[in-house]
């Protein structure tokens, strides 16, 4: 008897599929952790991607009486991703015998090894350099641990008058370094004494840098102030540099806007200053502190704070714009922070960071006392996964912020593009006012929110990724909700915990049931009947005559 078998699959349609929700951004930051300094402003950290962090900052502690207690800028490094930092240390190797302050630091990287330092101080490195601020520069060959003597950057130094203040130095991590900073200096009466923003390129990884130049083309003729300068560069030879005015650049008014510059031979040449707010000729709030990244694949975000009225109070507020033309013309602007049009609190001093890999994220300090935290100041933070066009709601990046009583500012973010990320800012301690530096982790994507990257938790052991899709099977959806995540359950529509698949064709069981075992030899198969007078069972003749009938007779 023959025995047709037809697999047949019962799907359930239900009127909705449960996919487990994943983790709201920031998925789990971990708690404050302090490096150990008995005071701080201003902190920058910085990675080369490799599992080295430095972070430096400005801090008064004379540290246990070993340097003096003017300030200077002190380093700390962790190579655990941040989850424990070294005792900081002066970076500025006249720390001891100075007497001079030395202010906003930055640090940067090529990732192979080289790291430089800048800063502004006006400590006289030489009989004739003179008290006003100058630009300082020192370098590290061994991840941060040891720092060459502090050099003059702007070279300029011994006969400027100006001052020169707020530093940033950028690489390409193809030998070519820019630093960029804000100066009152006429260079030798070739511009006016209005603050303008200078710049100055090394090509020997910070050893000897080229005579200050403007970046803004007009400072020249200009009288309006061009302070707190940001730069940055994809590392296939753009270069875009921002900044804030009170420059009535072509009318649009002495507010302050945010400007705009670009370079595309290694920082030799820009082009002339233009508004990146688009709104720049019809606004009257004040932009201010701008900072900018790119995920070097073609998309660049600047954030910054204004105070633009209207729908949104006169309190200051987190802007964005977003380029993907390498800053040759911008989206106009649109709130970050996504109360700004219901908080009476301020927000401002906002930076940002991009892994590469399509999440961009921001920081900065609010004052806005709603969302169960207070208005001492605290650090608040949002995800943009569309390159800035949109982000999430902004939630505290200080699991403390409900409690504490601390002023949180000064924050800065970075990202070792592999998935860890670091929150870094000061917090000035209540009730002593004593300030400190403090950090927060964090992981993208971290989608059980354990604190760990999907990927580090899959390699580990402790998540399964059953189907290989670099996501954590409890992130994965489970349409009928037995606990086996449909990529690899064999019935994943319905219920069947067990996996029971009894002809092991892949197909679990309560999907499509075995057909009936064929019927045992001197038996009858279901619906067949016996047949009076045989002796030899019907079965056993059908395999004899197979045995003996030669085989083009079978």
């Amino acid at each position: 008897m023959s025995v047709m078998r037809v697999n047949t699959i019962v799907v359930i349609v239900v009127g909705f599929v449960c996919i487990e929700a994943r983790g709201q951004f920031p998925a789990a930051i971990s708690p404050v952790e302090s490096i150990p300094t008995n005071g701080g402003a201003g902190p920058f950290v910085t990675t080369d991607g490799l599992g080295h962090w430095v972070a430096v900052w400005t801090s008064n502690d004379d540290l246990n009486n070993t340097i003096g207690s003017d300030f200077d800028i002190l380093v700390s490094r962790s190579s655990n991703n941040g989850l424990t930092w070294t005792v900081p240390v002066p970076l500025n190797t006249n720390a001891g015998p100075d007497s001079g302050g030395d202010f906003s630091p930055q640090v940067a990287t090529d990732g192979q090894g080289r790291w430089v330092a800048v800063w502004s101080s006006t400590n006289d490195l030489s009989p004739n350099m003179g008290t006003d601020n100058d630009i300082h520069v020192a370098r590290s060959t061994n991840n941060g641990m040891t720092w060459t003597s502090p050099a003059a950057l702007n070279t300029n130094a011994a006969t400027d008058a100006g001052d020169d203040s707020v530093p940033q130095i950028s690489t390409d991590g193809k030998g070519n370094w820019l630093a960029v900073w804000n100066s009152d200096d006429d260079l030798g009466m070739t511009i006016d004494t209005d603050n303008d923003i200078l710049v100055a390129r090394s090509s020997d990884n910070g050893a000897t840098w080229t005579p200050p130049t403007p970046v803004n083309t007009n400072a020249g003729g200009d009288t309006g102030s061009d302070t707190a300068p940001s730069l940055v560069t994809d590392g296939q030879g753009h270069w875009i540099a921002v900044w804030d005015s009170s420059e009535n650049l072509a009318g649009i008014g002495p507010d302050r806007n945010i400007l705009v510059a670009r370079s595309s031979n290694n920082g030799a040449s820009w082009t002339p200053p233009a508004p990146l707010n688009t709104n720049a000729a019809t606004d009257t709030g004040n932009d201010s502190d701008p900072w900018i990244a790119t995920d070097r694949a073609g998309h660049w975000v600047a954030v910054w704070h204004s105070n633009p009225g209207v729908a949104f109070g006169t309190d200051f507020e987190i802007f964005v714009a977003h380029s993907e033309d390498n800053g040759a013309t911008w989206s106009a602007p649109a709130a970050l922070n996504s109360n700004a049009t219901s908080d009476s609190g301020n927000d401002v001093d906002a930076r940002i960071a991009s892994d590469g890999q399509g999440h961009w994220v921001a920081d900065w300090e609010t004052e806005e006392p709603s969302g169960g935290i207070e208005s001492d100041g605290d650090i608040l933070v949002a995800l943009s996964t569309d390159n800035g066009i949109t982000w999430t709601a902004s939630v505290p990046l200080n699991g403390n912020a409900g409690t504490d009583a601390d002023l949180d500012q000064d924050p800065q973010i970075a990202t070792d593009r592999a998935g860890h990320w670091i929150g870094i800012w000061a917090a000035n301690k209540a009730p002593s006012g004593t300030a400190g530096i403090v950090v927060a982790r964090f992981a993208l994507p971290d989608c059980n929110s354990n604190g760990v990257l999907d990927a580090e938790d899959i390699a580990s052991g402790g998540s399964a990724d059953c189907d290989g899709n670099g996501t954590p099977d409890e992130c994965d959806p489970d349409a009928d909700g037995d606990g086996k995540r449909d990529a690899c359950d064999n019935c994943p529509a319905v219920f069947n915990a067990d996996q029971l698949d009894s002809d092991a064709d892949g197909v679990g069981d309560a999907c499509a049931p075995p057909p009936p075992p064929d019927a045992a030899c001197g038996t009858c198969a279901p619906g067949a009947f016996p047949v009076a007078g045989l002796v030899v069972p019907a079965c056993l003749i059908g395999r004899r005559i197979r045995r003996v009938a030669p085989p083009h007779q079978i």
